[in-house]
């Protein structure tokens, strides 16, 4: 709530009217404002003007305990307010007979928002930290002191819009503000790339952290980006209508918003047909009095509250109201601060600075035809101030389920399965019913599950949906399950069974049920659970997609998900089921490298044309060719005879490596230089020290590369494609490669030829050219999850480290990419040999 400053032996006018005087009542909200801004970091205004005014150094006394952001800001504040002081000194001077003498009694206009920030029980930070060294400490301060900036500019944009004297007051302030938000974000992006599990940690705790916090919200990305749109317009003032389907949280990032954006909690307006305006505004009741009297009092409404106290009022369900009702909220859209507004039977009472509306609604349509539409005039406000809010991505609902699974520690306790695939696949269904549910099912969807719609239109859900409410209810009791039974039953059966309690529920109707039920399926899911359990039609499973998954037995689901293994938070960081590490990591080093000026980048592509037209045939002498091919005769090269071969084969490899640094590794124009055009070594894999390899970093080395000599001058267009064999390795999951390379050439070395980035070459040069093995999904489309390793060729990177090729299939091509002899193998690896 507002309040107007007292002036005792001030009188405004007089103070006014003297121009070149210090003006009184400008000095008093400057003042106003910046103990305001002192209180919400947490330090004692009144001390602070005690050394300014008694000459100590606050730095010393009054800030001295305070952390380095804090500190920084509270510094700018006191130097504000001893020129205040100053000018404060002078008017007195000047004005003796009428003293300044309430200055120091000078009520505040605003509550304190800022509350110092509490150890939490349900995070061991302690282990936390223990487990990830000092480096995630320096994080998360660095995060948390960006979060503190960040707050503080935007509370003092927002109350700029309303008070003239803040920004004048905090001018110098928020120029340093925004300069150190700069420098965080630069030192928060280089400490990703320096520190990418520890970053990868500190993002999935602090998921942890906000499911548990007032809000109950995740802040993923998408989360973050609907947080800045709700966050600008309420910097502008500006009404809010948040809208989208059922379950996509609304209402909890509305109120996560003004509770974030103001640290006050707003009112709430459920809105339902039977609201009327008595529900909203308030009305007059009565109360005991003194002598067994009675008196009438105003109890005001929440939106009433919310005028009267500068705060945020959200109007939940807003299109469940009927059209009469809404209507009366066209005038208070038009309002502005300061306005006076009739508060029915409450008289009237004025808009205090703060006052904002936030509206959350389904909209209208076949899936909601109980709502109404938004009159036009309403419609009108929100045609610039309307946000969509849409269900969360797979990849993030999958760290949100990482999340719910999450021990105090960081931990899981879950099957290496059911983290790299159950829960993946559940992601995947969900988003899958989520399309359907929003008549937007996609044509993977429709042909996986042989659901072909009428009239060529996709088949869609009318009333089932799952959505993140549904997954908290699962995980919750998952944790209660393992708690009262555990190692009972195994995580894939219970999920089972708690869709099955979904997919049973009679309030569905059989179409949607069925639908569901193959959506599920599709993806692995169900397959402990029969059609008679769900009630359904027999055929219900009766599709390729579930006759495939449904082939290996449900016994060896539940064996293979109660294998449990602790994860530890380092652990999970590196699961990256749906490749977005990879891609960020991708990203950062396109960002890290840049591009170079237009005419190196010419010089760098006629270089490529001209080198293109070199390429064809190795041009190894006739005699020995037979050295090269499989199964022949090893004949010895002179040395002329071997200078030869490696320089055909530079001929052929140059070409493309230089492409591949230029368009897939982002290398800019003097790397490239560095690294294009280095003459091959061969070596067999069989005589390669993978650890020794592992160990030799250079830079200066950067471009040079091993060929495997078993494996050049194939010609694998004539090869039969069932020789090329693709292998997991499960057995070697978590291992570093150095040490899977050694098992490859120890198990295969002698039954199969260990390709290398011949066949990388050959891959990327021919997309439709696709060995049986390579897996895919069942609709036929090439699993984009799967990393194919060439391990018969090493590169030397830019950084100088030795990397493996593979590739990666990216919906229409295969992007190259190389990995670390440091990286570990895991369920998304795969190495692809060919059969002697």
């Amino acid at each position: 709530m507002n309040e107007k400053p007292e002036l005792e032996g001030i009188q405004e006018q007089e103070v006014e009217s003297a121009p070149h005087e210090v003006n009184a009542y400008e000095l008093v909200r400057k003042r106003a404002s910046l103990r305001h801004s002192l209180e919400e970091l947490g330090v004692p205004s009144s001390e602070v003007l005690a050394d300014i005014r008694e000459g100590r150094n606050p730095v010393e006394h009054s800030l001295k305990d305070t952390n380095r952001v804090t500190r920084k800001i509270a510094i700018g504040i006191a130097e504000q307010f001893a020129i205040l002081e100053q000018e404060a000194a002078e008017f007195r001077e000047k004005k003796k007979d009428k003293p300044f003498a309430n200055l120091s009694r000078l009520q505040d206009r605003f509550d304190r928002d800022r509350e110092v920030a509490e150890a939490r029980l349900w995070i061991d930070e302690e282990s936390i930290e223990s487990e990830l060294g000092p480096k995630y400490k320096e994080l998360k301060l660095l995060r948390s002191d960006r979060a503190s900036l960040n707050n503080f500019e935007v509370r003092r944009m927002r109350e700029a819009q309303h008070n003239p004297h803040i920004m004048p007051a905090h001018g110098a302030l928020m120029e340093m503000v925004t300069a150190e938000k700069n420098v965080l974000e630069s030192t928060l992006v280089q400490f990703g790339r320096e520190n990418p599990v520890i970053a990868r940690s500190q993002e999935l705790i602090s998921y942890l952290r906000g499911l548990h916090e007032e809000g109950h919200i995740a802040s993923v990305p998408s989360v973050e980006k609907y947080l800045r749109e709700i966050e600008t317009r309420m910097i502008s003032g500006k009404h809010i209508f948040l809208h989208g389907p059922t379950g996509t949280g609304k209402t909890s990032l509305a109120r996560f918003a003004a509770k974030q954006l103001t640290n006050q909690d707003p009112e709430m307006v459920y809105c339902n047909p039977q609201t009327r305006e008595a529900n909203i505004w308030g009305k007059t009741g009565i109360e005991p009095a003194e002598n067994g009297a009675i008196k009438t009092v105003d109890i005001y409404g929440p939106l009433a509250r919310a005028m009267r106290d500068g705060t945020v009022v959200i109007f939940d369900e807003f299109t469940a109201l009927p059209k009469d009702q809404m209507v009366f909220i066209k005038g208070i859209m038009n309002a502005q601060v300061g306005d006076m507004v009739n508060v029915m039977g409450n008289g009237r009472i004025p808009i205090e600075a703060g006052f904002q509306m936030i509206f959350t609604a389904n909209l209208k349509s076949e899936k909601n035809p109980e709502r109404q539409e938004l009159p036009p005039e309403i419609a009108r406000e929100f045609e610039q101030n309307n946000l969509e809010v849409n269900y969360t991505k797979k990849e993030e609902a999958y760290d949100i389920m990482l999340a719910r699974l999450m021990q105090a520690d960081g931990s899981v306790d879950m099957s290496v399965y059911d983290l790299e695939t159950t829960l993946p696949k559940l992601c995947e269904a969900i988003t899958e019913i989520e399309l359907a549910y929003t008549d937007k099912a996609s044509a993977t969807t429709t042909t996986m599950t042989e659901s072909g719609g009428t009239a060529g239109k996709a088949p869609g859900l009318k009333k089932f949906v799952m959505t993140q409410g549904t997954v908290e209810a699962i995980f919750d009791s998952w944790k209660i399950e393992r708690e009262l039974r555990p190692g009972r039953q195994s995580f894939a059966s219970f999920l089972d069974n708690r869709l099955k309690t979904g997919l049973t529920f009679k309030e569905y109707s059989e179409p949607d049920r069925i639908l569901a039920t193959k959506i599920l399926a599709s993806k692995g899911l169900l397959r402990t659970i029969t059609a008679a359990e769900l009630g359904l039609p027999d055929t219900v499973f009766a599709f390729n997609a579930a006759k495939e998954s449904r082939k290996s037995s449900a016994e060896d689901l539940k064996q293979k998900s109660k294998e449990t293994k602790h994860w530890t938070i380092r652990e999970l960081a590196k699961l990256d089921p749906f490749g977005v590490q990879k891609q960020k990591a991708i990203d950062a080093a396109r960002d890290l490298l840049g591009d170079e000026a237009s005419p190196e980048k010419e010089t760098l592509l006629a270089a490529i044309a001209e080198a293109k037209k070199r390429i064809g045939a190795l041009g190894i002498p006739a005699n020995h060719r037979t050295m090269l091919e499989p199964g022949s005769p090893s004949t010895p090269l002179t040395p002329e005879d071997m200078a030869r071969l490696q320089e055909a084969l530079k001929a052929k490899f140059s070409p493309y490596l230089l492409e591949t640094y230029k368009d897939y590794w982002s290398y800019n124009a003097a790397q490239q230089a560095a690294s294009k055009d280095k003459t091959p070594e061969l070596e067999p894999p069989s005589t390669i020290n993978y650890e020794a390899k592992k160990a030799d970093v250079d830079a200066a080395k950067s471009g040079e590369y091993i060929l495997n000599p078993e494996t050049q001058g194939l010609d694998f267009e004539n090869i039969d494609q069932d020789k090329i064999k693709v292998f997991d390795l499960s057995t070697m999951i978590g291992q570093p490669f150095d040490k899977v390379a050694k098992h490859i050439v120890d198990t295969y070395g002698k039954t199969h030829h260990i390709l290398g980035i011949e066949y990388w070459k050959y891959l990327a040069e021919n997309p439709t050219k696709v060995p049986p093995e390579i897996e895919k999904n069942t609709d036929g489309s090439i699993d984009q999850n799967r990393y194919y390793y060439c391990f018969g060729s090493l590169l030397r990177h830019l950084g100088g480290n030795w990397l493996v090729a593979y590739a990666r299939w990216n919906g229409s091509g295969w992007a190259r990419h190389g990995g670390g002899l440091g990286s570990d193998w895991d369920a998304h690896c795969r190495v692809v040999l060919l059969e002697k």
